[in-house]
């Protein structure tokens, strides 16, 4: 888990520092909404990057840390018609489990960051 964690890290380093933003990618499959799924040290970092674009951030899912990062309102599951156009998953090593259970609240664009990422 660890490792996975550290590879996307860098991959994500690498599209910084080649100019690439994971907002263009949003922009470019039409995504002006979102939520964040896992609020934990990968999330907050994305929550850091999309608060200063174009993107709005509506909520962050995380069961086991509810409250506020910074504005961000975090709740324990996912808000059934919450009207976002993606929820993007940075609990990468959990993606396939997670991605079912989002589907069961009629999701349709659930995302990776690390496919994100990788079609950067």
């Amino acid at each position: 888990k660890h490792f996975n964690l550290m590879m996307l890290y860098d991959l994500w380093l690498k599209k910084i520092q080649q100019g690439k933003k994971i907002e263009d990618y949003l922009k470019g499959k039409k995504i002006k909404t979102i939520a964040i799924y896992g609020m934990s040290y990968v999330g907050e970092r994305l929550y850091d990057e999309l608060s200063q674009s174009s993107i709005i951030i509506k909520y962050g899912i995380d069961s086991k840390k509810k409250g506020y990062y910074k504005e961000l309102n975090i709740m324990e599951n996912v808000v059934k018609e919450s009207n976002v156009d993606c929820i993007i998953v940075t609990a990468i090593t959990y993606f396939e489990e997670i991605k079912e259970r989002l589907e069961n609240y009629n999701q349709k664009n659930i995302f990776s960051l690390l496919d994100i990422l990788e079609n950067l």
